[in-house]
């Protein structure tokens, strides 16, 4: 019987692999690691209960770094070369994962080529591939000196890194493939959110929602129409200062609500919750693909900065979603030119709500 690996490191993911593993009916095991977004023992009890079937391990990937005994002269060598004795050095890559238990798996699924337990899990798989994690899938990122040789010395780009380069990432799964860069396009293929949850029938994608979101969010009953704002922590990516980020979600926010929208708020997992004058805040830990599956009914608008979940352009979170920024332009400059077009931007939004011909980006 063939048996697949999933390396899952926020909620957003472990669902995707959830729904995919329930809905082919695939034997798989899951690691999810808490680094990032640790999970409560109600919500481990909860999958128990309901996926015992799946064996879902949890650890983190800085205690398997730790394990791994990585030469400790910078975090780069810590996390990918280890003295092994007589045999010398070896790298991450061909260190199976002690969680694993010396398991074998056909095929293994991740979302971030960067965690090391991506890099040590490859050995323990015939194949590797990466579905889509956020945004992080369709740009690159700069590279610092140190790191850019060591690139040099193995054949991959001195100061620019993509996600998906390395050479046991064997395909990119994500909704956009066409908008990958460059350098990984050639792995790409096709997978959304809706292909995944549309092989769930309604009891296993509403089993799914009610295990992630035991209480369901309170909607207002007023005429208006309800627009989702989704945020992201532009600052904690160096992209803007806090106050400048903060300033931004506010001034959609108010613009939104001059239009007339009853306005939510989805703060990123991984951002800290601030006040947003005029708004009402869902969870932030709510993974908004389970928005239907819930029988919830669409938002009429959803508007994000630049946001991998409105990237699919799923109409079962919104009947129109806007992105203010696309994925290319998604950089400290590109940002810069934005805010300056910001009310500019807002008015042409404006614009089109009143017309109902609502632009995917502006």
């Amino acid at each position: 019987m063939s048996l697949e690996f999933h390396l899952c490191n926020n909620l957003r993911h472990l669902v995707f692999a959830l729904a995919d593993i329930v809905g082919r009916g695939a034997t798989a095991r899951i690691l999810y690691l808490e680094d990032e977004t640790p999970l409560s023992a109600d919500l481990k009890s909860r999958l128990r209960a309901a996926f015992g079937h799946i064996d879902i391990l949890y650890d983190c990937d800085a205690s398997q770094i730790k394990r791994f005994g990585g030469v400790p002269f910078t975090e780069l060598t810590r996390r990918n070369l280890r003295f092994d004795g007589l045999r010398g050095i070896k790298v991450a890559t061909g260190w199976p994962l002690p969680i694993l238990n010396g398991a074998r798996f056909d095929v293994g699924y991740i979302y971030h080529s960067g965690l090391f337990c991506a890099k040590a899990a490859s050995v323990s798989c015939d194949r590797i591939v990466m579905r889509e994690s956020g945004l992080n899938n369709y740009v690159d990122f700069p590279v610092a000196w140190p790191k850019a040789m060591i690139r040099c010395l193995v054949g991959l780009p001195a100061f620019r890194q993509v996600w998906g380069e390395e050479r046991w990432v064997d395909a990119i799964e994500v909704s956009k493939p066409g908008h990958l860069p460059h350098a990984v396009r050639h792995k790409g293929h096709k997978l959304t959110f809706p292909d995944v949850f549309g092989r769930l029938t309604p009891r296993e994608a509403a089993l799914l929602g009610s295990i992630f979101v035991p209480e369901r969010p309170v909607l207002g009953t007023g005429s208006k129409p309800r627009a989702l704002l989704l945020t992201q922590p532009l600052d904690g990516v160096a992209l803007c200062s806090t106050p400048e980020n903060r300033a931004s979600y506010q001034h959609i926010a108010d613009e939104l609500a001059r239009f007339g929208y009853e306005v939510y708020v989805k703060f990123h997992p991984r951002e800290k919750t601030y006040p947003l004058e005029g708004t009402s805040v869902l969870s932030a830990h709510f993974p908004i693909e389970l928005w239907a599956p819930l029988g919830l009914p669409p938002f009429d608008l959803a508007v994000a900065i630049c946001s991998a979940s409105l990237i699919e352009g799923d109409r079962s979170i919104a009947h129109q979603a806007v992105q203010l920024l696309t994925p290319d332009a998604f950089t400290v400059q590109g940002l810069k030119q934005w805010r300056a077009g910001l009310p500019e931007n807002l008015a042409h939004l404006a614009r089109a709500c009143e017309s109902e011909q609502i632009p995917e980006h502006l």
